[in-house]
């Protein structure tokens, strides 16, 4: 048997000298079999305007709080795109993110405290909970507890910068993967070695090699986690996972469903034929790396292989305009016409009850500073220069949840004065005097929503326990709570 495969020594050492971690430990027989329990997506969008966005919505169609677009006043958007909402289930879209109609009877929205308005922190606290590094992100703690409940081997998830993150979730491995070819390349390449595992002489070498990575890793607790990432990591670069190869009719499938073609034929569908969609249409590259990375995610949640992907919607995260602005709202219809896709996709293998999405950003932006952008646009075939004022950094932020277990729903929201709200009743907004909550206590008790096998506690089903156990910093929250009910 060859041990030609130029990438087994090079990937095996990149472990130990902070490169790409690949993961899995898997054996090719049995892999099939070990399925992961669930599938966690996190769509992270930088620190996007809210509105412009929609990743926050208006109390009712047609109606802003007080200065939301200019400082004290009560006005619309400057971008008459955003003023045109309509209603579908419990949430109001306007014209670029009205694709989420489609996907509505799934969706949850949230209004929430970001907890700062630094880029950094903030980054932290939406994709773990956490001011630091200390908790896992989303998808690797669900990985944590998500991996296939008869395997002691580690899991992996997939996403850009989940390899730097895994340390704060035992017995799960970070991959930097943003398209299928890329993961190939890391976990799925067999041939080149050989169909057969190595064995003889060639697996005494393999063996040397986990040996001497194993004995570098200090003497501690971590120590049995150490060795079987690195064994799963060298095993994994010979015998590759062959669930993700093109040839599997499940991959196939994804493929065929979710792709720069099918995105496109989503934003078309809903936003018309109209200038503003053909410039849209016209960002090619944005629209392949959105088709490849839910492509991605959609792969790994059919076949099982993995627990979950952290995934970036990508483009104009820290443009310093207002609320009305075009260029970040341009780029969120994009990511938006692709979670769309996946989820359509999701819902025809019906996986819907064991996926859950969740979609948010560091924070959101106020109309008050000399900033400006000035970009035009044509509504109903009249050209008009949008003059966007520009932002400092206001601590909320908008929460998306999507699971086939919730309903059309939505919490919170933003009052007078660009502050967050709260409520429990959806109907009527919402209502000061009531805390909205964190972005850690409306996911962590979404998971308990979704996957109540593994982060609902059996004596205490309500309790948090389990979730805590990840992000110690997880409290209760009066206006989610409904989602325990679920």
């Amino acid at each position: 048997m060859k041990l030609s495969r130029r990438d087994f020594f090079v990937d095996s050492a990149s472990l130990v000298t902070g490169g790409c971690l690949v993961a899995a430990g898997v054996n090719r027989a049995a892999f099939a079999a070990e399925r992961a329990q669930g599938f966690v997506l996190y769509v992270h969008a930088g620190s996007w305007d809210g509105f412009a966005a929609g990743l926050l919505q208006p109390e009712k169609e047609g109606a802003f709080p007080l200065g939301v677009f200019e400082r004290n006043t009560r006005v619309p958007a400057a971008n008459p795109f955003l003023n045109e909402h309509v209603r579908h289930g419990a949430h109001i879209f306007h014209h670029y993110n009205k694709v989420l109609a489609g996907i509505a009877d799934n969706l949850i929205h949230i209004t929430c405290q970001a907890g700062s308005a630094d880029h950094n922190v903030a980054g932290i606290l939406q994709r773990s909970g956490a001011p630091n590094a200390g908790y896992p992100h989303w998808v690797l703690g669900a990985g944590q507890m998500l991996r296939p409940s008869t395997s002691i081997k580690p899991a992996f998830v997939v996403g850009r910068g989940q390899a730097m993150a895994a340390g704060a979730a035992p017995n799960v491995i970070g991959v930097a993967a943003g398209d299928l070819s890329s993961l190939q390349r890391a976990l799925a390449q067999p041939a080149s070695i050989g169909a057969n595992p190595p064995s003889g002489s060639h697996r005494k070498l393999v063996q040397a090699m986990i040996e001497s990575l194993a004995s570098q890793g200090r003497a501690s607790v971590l120590q049995d986690n150490i060795r079987s990432t690195i064994e799963a990591t060298i095993t994994t670069s010979y015998e590759g996972i062959p669930e993700i190869e093109p040839s599997n009719p499940l991959v196939m499938a994804a493929i065929s469903a979710i792709n720069e073609a099918s995105i496109r034929a989503t934003i078309q569908n809903f936003m018309g034929n109209n200038p503003e969609t053909d410039i849209i249409l016209a960002d090619s590259n944005h629209i392949r790396s959105i088709a490849n990375q839910f492509q991605l995610a959609g792969i790994l949640a059919v076949t099982g292989v993995s627990p979950g992907m952290a995934m970036s919607g990508g483009g104009n995260e820290d443009r310093h305009f207002g609320g009305s602005q075009v260029a970040t709202a341009r780029v969120a219809t994009v990511m938006w016409a692709g979670l769309v896709t996946f989820w359509n996709f999701i819902r025809s293998q019906n996986l819907q009850n064991r996926c859950l999405t969740i979609v948010t950003h560091e924070f959101t932006r106020t109309p008050w500073n000399r900033h400006m952008m000035e970009m035009e646009v044509v509504h109903n075939n009249v050209p008009k220069t949008i003059v966007s004022r520009g932002t400092d950094h206001m601590p909320i932020n908008g929460l998306y949840l999507l699971s086939g277990k919730f309903p059309s729903a939505r919490f919170g929201g933003i009052v007078d004065g660009f502050a967050a709200g709260g409520s429990k009743d959806l109907g009527t907004g919402p209502q000061l005097g009531i805390a909205a909550p964190s972005t850690l206590a409306s996911v962590g008790t979404a998971m308990m929503a979704v996957f109540p096998e593994v982060f609902r506690h059996p004596g205490q089903p309500y309790s948090g326990r389990v979730v805590r156990e990840l992000w110690p910093n997880f409290a209760d929250s009066l206006i989610v709570q409904p989602l325990r009910d679920i």
